[in-house]
């Protein structure tokens, strides 16, 4: 399997996991839960008040010190030849802006890039460095190793009265196990060991953050960790592999309170010979499981047999089947062996089951003839899509149900995206 191939199963199993702690989301598939009693109206205003809680602690985390600083770092660092140095910092501003709760991905992506530019001589040296007002440049003061230190004006107003009151400070470090299939003039790329971040603001720590992995001799992560703090808000998120099952945790917190959390587990062959030798997921998948939650509201779903649903799915004859068959045949195998609803984990009931279903979609598309003439044929094409079951029995796509009911909580988001990113 190639190099690509191998971080983009890594890479959808960590996504998959980024969430959770303390409780671990709950990923048991044979669990059977009742309706609501609510009426499915007042369901949806309870979804509606859960979401709109979480994107009023987004607007609290838009405003808090460390983003603000962050910005402003952008005028000290701009056009400069440290202005690399900058882009992990750039990376969380813009995923925050985005509403992207997966922050750490994007910090341990560009720190991976700072390490490469200095091994192969592109970037800075690693040190300590002060802003000089004068050259509008960084000025270095002494040399480090593995770990770049800037003081710089974390403000309009320090830079106006040239005060380096705002401090970053990088490390870096390599593991000894090489990344398999990595290929970097013939060397090989190495999986980082560790990463620290922090931000400090007139001497206050107003961000920090973390990672250290863990690897087995063959390259396959053994044990991943990651930490980001600003102010109150938290991100913590963990991997771990035991070439028999993987598990992914992540928590977005403001002080003790969740406002997601996200679990996913795979049970399998994990080695990296066992993925190296598949063709397939069901060659190393047994099981996946996802829960993902936000504040009082959570998703469950996942295949506690995923190889007899990949039998299940090769059985059908493709070939000779009209499409609309073949579309009826997979909607009845997903819904044998797809387990999916969402619920409320206070009373830990269910607001809506999932299922699968066939729709017949028109596609028109325009002809030329010879003359130059337009014309319209229409094309028939069927798709297995997803919708829910709510508990009067109704069922609805899930544009319908998301569209209808949740007024208040789009205003909110269209205001935040007036206020912040016009």
């Amino acid at each position: 399997m190639k190099r690509k191939s191998l971080f983009l199963f890594l890479g959808l199993t960590a996504m998959l996991a980024f969430n959770a702690c303390e409780p671990k989301p709950d990923l048991d598939l044979d669990k059977k839960l009742e309706f609501s009693p609510l009426p499915v109206e007042q369901q949806k205003q309870k979804i509606e008040g859960n979401a709109l809680e979480f994107v009023e602690h987004m607007e609290d985390l838009l405003e808090t010190p460390a983003v603000n600083a962050i910005e402003n770092f952008a005028v000290a660092f701009e056009g400069g030849p440290n202005g690399r140095m900058y882009a992990p910092l750039r990376a969380i501003a813009t995923d925050i802006r985005n509403g992207k709760s997966n922050v750490l991905a994007g910090l341990e992506r560009q720190m991976k890039v700072i390490q490469d530019d200095y091994d192969e001589g592109e970037g800075i040296v690693f040190g300590e460095y002060v802003y000089n007002f004068d050259t509008k440049e960084f000025d270095l003061k002494q040399e480090l190793e593995n770990k770049a230190i800037f003081r710089l004006p974390a403000s309009p107003e320090a830079m106006e009265n040239k005060d380096n009151n705002g401090l970053i400070s990088f490390e870096f470090t390599e593991s000894k196990i090489l990344i398999p299939d990595s290929d970097d003039d013939d060397e090989g790329v190495y999986y980082p060991a560790s990463a620290k971040l922090s931000i400090k603001v007139d001497g206050k720590t107003v961000l920090k953050a973390s990672f250290t992995g863990k690897y087995f001799d063959d390259g396959m992560p053994k044990e991943v960790k990651q930490k980001l703090e600003i102010d109150d808000f938290s991100w913590e998120a963990k991997a771990s592999n035991d070439k028999k099952e993987m598990s992914a945790e992540y928590a977005f917190k403001k002080g003790t309170k969740s406002l997601i959390k996200l679990a996913a587990e795979t049970t399998g062959k994990f080695s990296f010979e066992d993925i190296d030798d598949s063709d397939d997921p069901d060659d190393v998948v047994d099981k996946i499981a996802i829960n993902c939650q936000v504040m009082n509201i959570a998703i469950k779903a996942g295949i506690a047999d995923v190889k007899g649903f990949a039998e299940a799915m090769d059985d059908i004859d493709w070939e000779s089947l009209s499409e609309e068959v073949v579309a009826g045949q997979e909607v009845a195998i997903m819904n044998q062996y797809i387990v999916g609803y969402g619920y409320f984990t206070d009373d830990d009931v269910k607001f809506a089951g999932v299922d699968f279903y066939v729709e017949e979609i028109e596609y028109e598309y325009p002809v030329w003839d010879y003359q130059g003439d337009i014309y319209y044929e229409t094309y028939i094409y069927y798709e297995v899509m997803p919708r829910f079951v709510l508990s009067d029995g109704s069922k609805m796509r899930l544009e319908e149900y998301v569209n209808s009911g949740f007024e208040e909580l789009f205003e909110k988001i269209e205001e935040i995206v007036e206020n912040y990113f016009d």
